[in-house]
């Protein structure tokens, strides 16, 4: 497929402007939790809160953020790797 070389650098330059920010935050994803408050936010199974100490029930709850946040920025940078790949081919 042949694509216009303006186009084919846009798409490149968009590509991996959205790639860079979805990995900055998979790596500062612990830092929009505690900046963001986002622990506080994440629910819990009531089920798995009896069996935990409160301090492991704070942690649960900001590893449980964590994830989702870092879950997030891959969603935002596999799509974007995948746009430069098909878009270099």
């Amino acid at each position: 497929m042949h694509m216009d070389p303006i186009l084919k650098i846009v798409l490149e330059a968009l590509g991996g402007v959205a790639a860079f920010a979805g990995l900055i935050l998979v790596y500062a994803a612990a830092w929009v939790v505690d900046r963001r408050g986002l622990a506080a936010k994440h629910k819990v199974d009531p089920r798995m809160v009896e069996h935990l100490l409160p301090e492991e029930v704070e942690k649960y709850k900001r590893d449980g953020a964590v994830l989702n946040v870092k879950l997030v920025g891959v969603g935002i940078a596999v799509p974007a790797l995948l746009l430069i790949v098909f878009v270099i081919k």
